[in-house]
């Protein structure tokens, strides 16, 4: 077995007065490749807003700090995910503007998919 690498990515971004995300399935996917998404959104309302965790995805990390949310997730692929023509990710509030990306990634050692994560950011709605 190879080392882990990244085969294809899908990803949309400015979407503006949504309530979620829908990135298109990366080109290529297969049952037992790992997934991994990156989404992220500004939004001018309340703190503490946030990104629903989908339905067999593993949450990794979530941040929010002023008003800008990223969260990522990882998931190893099913028959159905295959047949799936996107995955959508969910929003705690309408934001004014969001994107994310899927990564597949195939090689991968589905014992320690993965170990640690960190967000380190410094944001704020202007930026």
């Amino acid at each position: 077995m190879g080392l882990p690498v990244v085969q294809t990515s899908a990803q949309t971004s400015s979407n503006t007065n949504a309530s979620s995300v829908v990135i298109t399935k990366p080109t290529g996917l297969a049952v037992g490749d790992l997934m991994v998404a990156f989404v992220g959104f500004m939004h001018t309302g309340s703190s503490g807003q946030s990104v629903s965790t989908p339905s067999g995805w593993i949450s990794l990390q979530q941040v929010n700090e002023n008003r800008v949310v990223f969260a990522a997730y990882y998931k190893v692929a099913d028959s159905a995910d295959v047949a799936a023509s996107n995955f959508t990710f969910s929003f705690s509030t309408t934001v004014d503007q969001s994107g994310g990306s899927i990564l597949r990634i195939d090689n991968f050692v589905s014992s320690n998919i993965i170990g640690t994560s960190e967000v380190d950011s410094e944001t704020s709605p202007a930026d």
